[in-house]
């Protein structure tokens, strides 16, 4: 199944289910509160379909970069969707720690919120796979050492960006009053999208490491990154442009690590082919 050839009436079709099971878990879960000022869209009463809107948006691009990347994934179909939609989950389920530190919410609602989305996106990625994938070949087995580089080395990059744009740009946290915390949650997120950048980059088949690099970067994770952190503005009244910021920096960040990544695996992959 070529990306022509996906009938997107079905990718539509999942991601509306997807988007359904998330906001059912949502109506039934904790009410979030915070210690800021609430959004336009809570004031005048419009939180849920704005909410709702975002939600089947991001969960769109999910599943339109699924689609996209799913190609070059190795495993059968199920495999692939199953993993897509793991990685993301857990990559949600994490970054929703951020809310509580900075905003006061508890943590267990955050928690919950996070696996009520994780739960909608693993839905996405099997149905997906079972119905807008194809089988390719087993799974190479990977090297643990490129494995090791690509998720310290991504994760590293995050963290000095996300630092940056704590110290320098000015951009809102608590790292200089929950140091400990702040350091905890930017080093998981980190190793999360490092974990992801391991299993979901192209291969060596691709043109550059460049381009390979761009493509993580800029579109698998840093289009649904930035929909993802933009529901911010939709809980709470911060301004769209620091929070479009934020996700560039990490976007920028995530991408110039991931071709460091792989300079690095390639340099130490050499080292010791001409070593031996």
């Amino acid at each position: 199944m070529t990306r022509s050839s996906v009938a997107w009436w079905k990718v539509v079709a999942i991601t509306l289910v997807a988007t359904a099971v998330s906001l059912i878990f949502h109506a039934i879960g904790p009410r979030l509160k915070y210690d800021f000022p609430p959004s336009f869209f809570v004031r005048q009463g419009l939180f849920v379909p704005a909410a709702s809107i975002l939600l089947a948006v991001t969960f769109g691009a999910l599943a339109a970069v699924f689609v996209l990347i799913q190609a070059d994934m190795t495993g059968t179909r199920l495999r692939k969707g199953l993993r897509f939609g793991l990685l993301f989950a857990g990559l949600w389920l994490v970054a929703m720690v951020e809310m509580s530190l900075i905003f006061g919410s508890p943590l267990a609602h955050e928690l919950y919120t996070g696996a009520a989305d994780g739960l909608g996106i693993v839905i996405l990625g099997i149905l997906l796979g079972r119905f807008a994938a194809t089988d390719s070949r087993p799974a190479a087995a990977k090297l643990p050492e490129r494995g090791l580089v690509m998720i310290l080395v991504t994760a590293l990059f995050f963290v000095c960006g996300r630092y940056f744009a704590y110290a320098v740009l000015g951009l809102q946290s608590v790292y200089a009053t929950k140091p400990l915390s702040t350091l905890a949650w930017t080093i998981g997120v980190g190793l999360c999208i490092g974990v992801m950048s391991w299993l979901l980059v192209p291969g060596p088949k691709a043109d550059s490491t460049v381009k390979r690099a761009l493509w993580f970067g800029g579109l698998v994770f840093g289009i649904v990154w930035t929909l993802g952190t933009i529901f911010i503005v939709v809980f709470l009244d911060i301004s769209l442009g620091a929070v479009i910021l934020r996700a560039a920096v990490d976007a920028l960040s995530v991408t110039v690590g991931v071709w460091a990544a792989q300079v690095a695996a390639a340099t130490i992959r050499r080292s010791r082919v001409d070593g031996s």
